[in-house]
């Protein structure tokens, strides 16, 4: 399994990330490429008929072997990040630009009076992952 370094404001790790909380995930990156993104991630069509057996096994396996290596490490060879090293990794990753329109979104939408529940919800989730 390739190991990579990315990270992604679509990412539920987002919120952690940018308040420099360590952060992993497991994927298979030609997968990604194989079916255009997730598409149906994260929605109703999201279900259980669409897991690859075998991308599971492999990313169960991978993971056991990481959780036994962190349950047998005396130390943990992950930090904190500071908010320099965080600017640097959005930056060179490009979601500078993301960042401005997801700010400006919020602001724009904030001063709107008698938003949907689901609306409001939605800007909340998102405020906690943008700063």
């Amino acid at each position: 399994m390739p190991i990579y370094q990315e990270v992604s404001p679509y990412s539920d790790h987002w919120p952690f990330f940018i308040e420099g909380v360590p952060t992993a995930s497991m994927s298979d990156p030609d997968a990604r490429q194989r079916r255009g993104g997730r598409g149906y991630g994260h929605t109703k069509y999201d279900t259980v008929d669409k897991v690859n057996i075998k991308y599971m096994w492999d990313a169960v396996a991978n993971g056991a072997r990481l959780l036994l290596r962190v349950a047998n490490s005396d130390e943990w060879p992950v930090k904190h990040r500071e908010k320099e090293e965080i600017d640097d990794i959005v930056e060179k990753q490009g979601y500078n630009e993301t960042m401005v329109l997801i700010q400006k979104m919020i602001k724009h939408v904030s001063t709107k009076k008698n938003l949907k529940p689901e609306v409001e919800a939605y800007i909340n989730r998102v405020r906690q992952g943008y700063r």
